[in-house]
């Protein structure tokens, strides 16, 4: 029995009865050690899934949704499913650290293809700081579950000057703290991501893999 995010995708996609393992018979759909590390990443950092799928789902869909909830990303590795860390963190502890990013592959002029490069900026509405409503589940013994919230804002920001949005994790999420944590990770997403980069280069002597951290020089 497991709570964590990593667990529960694992289980789906090997399981013969609830998941695909009936396509597969030796778990080729899952990249075991991606998800080790997320397992150690979430219990280190007090990330639980405490939630059900009630209904016929997109698996992947879902799981690409869900996951950034949960502050890990679906990812596709050497053709296989995993979960990935989405946060920088401790190698040693696998709690959650900026000072602790590592810069897997630095990329510049000398090793991006010409001609390739292309960058796209987000659309204004998708980077527009937010307050964000996190919604979760509350539990008391020997009563019904109830749905509680919390706003998630920054600080330096006037609250009736930015739009409202709100995150309903209420089919997972039992922990105040967790909810608090996620916006704060949604917030900032919204506020430091505002555009995407697209290169080609040579794959010799390259070891990368999705969650790894780039830098690119132009």
């Amino acid at each position: 029995p497991s709570n964590l995010f990593s667990d529960f995708v694992y289980y789906l996609l090997t399981d013969d009865v609830a998941g695909l393992g009936t396509w597969s018979s030796d778990g080729a759909w899952a990249k075991v050690n991606g998800f080790e590390t997320a397992s150690k990443f979430l219990q280190a950092n007090n990330i639980r899934f405490d939630g059900t799928i009630e209904q016929k789902t997109n698996l992947r869909s879902y799981m690409t949704e869900v996951a950034p909830l949960n502050l890990c990303n679906f990812v596709i590795a050497d053709g296989q499913f995993a979960v990935v860390p989405a946060l920088p963190y401790d190698p040693n502890t696998y709690e959650i650290r900026s000072d602790a990013l590592q810069i897997k592959q630095v990329f510049s002029a000398g090793n991006i293809i010409d001609g390739s490069y292309t960058i796209d900026y987000l659309d204004i509405n998708e980077r527009e700081n937010i307050k964000a409503v996190m919604m979760y589940r509350k539990g008391q013994k020997n009563k019904l579950p109830q749905s509680d919230a919390i706003l998630v804002r920054w600080k330096n920001i006037d609250t009736a000057q930015v739009p409202q949005t709100v995150y309903d994790l209420t089919n997972f999420c039992t922990d105040k703290e967790q909810a608090k944590m996620v916006g704060r990770y949604l917030l900032s997403v919204r506020r430091r991501i505002d555009h995407a980069v697209t290169f080609q280069t040579s794959p010799l002597g390259l070891s990368l893999a999705p969650g790894d951290y780039i830098r690119v020089l132009t």
